[in-house]
């Protein structure tokens, strides 16, 4: 073999390595690690939704007639599309359990639960529940939301 044949052939192996790897690198990132930064994009809308409906969720209970049926139908839906979406972007993930193995993501256990306990807020926040505040303690909890300053 001439000595061009193998700049050639030693290009041509480098290339496919290096097509192989971008490729692997780019499912990687659509698969893998996209759905977890989504999933991790709505724990925080959570997040800012809680913080923005306080106000809301802790006071209806305390003062029946203070926010108007929009607002408060504005809060109970927000809550509860976030509850579906986080069980969404739960379930895009692959290899969930053993990412969660490795200390990466929320359990899937506390990710039903803080759904279930966002679709509680919302089913409470229409009645002028006094546990409104509980459910939302529970979802900052399950959700590793900081809501002390101890935290």
């Amino acid at each position: 073999m001439s000595e061009l044949n193998n700049i050639i052939l030693n290009s041509l192996i480098a290339i496919i390595i290096g097509i192989a790897i971008f490729t692997m690198g780019q499912i990687s990132l659509k698969f893998i690690l996209e759905p977890i930064h989504e999933q991790k994009k709505t724990v925080g809308e959570i997040a800012d939704s809680l913080i923005y409906y306080a106000n809301v969720y802790t006071n209806l209970y305390k003062y029946p007639g203070k926010y108007s049926q929009e607002i408060i139908d504005e809060a109970s839906n927000k809550f509860r599309q976030q509850a579906a979406s986080l069980e969404i972007k739960t379930n895009q993930i692959p290899f969930y359990k053993k990412l969660f193995s490795l200390n990466i993501l929320i359990s899937k256990k506390e990710i039903e639960l803080a759904s279930t306990c966002l679709i509680c807020l919302s089913n409470e926040i229409k009645i002028y529940g006094e546990k409104c505040g509980d459910w939302a303690d529970k979802v900052k909890t399950l959700l590793n939301i900081c809501h002390t300053e101890e935290d």
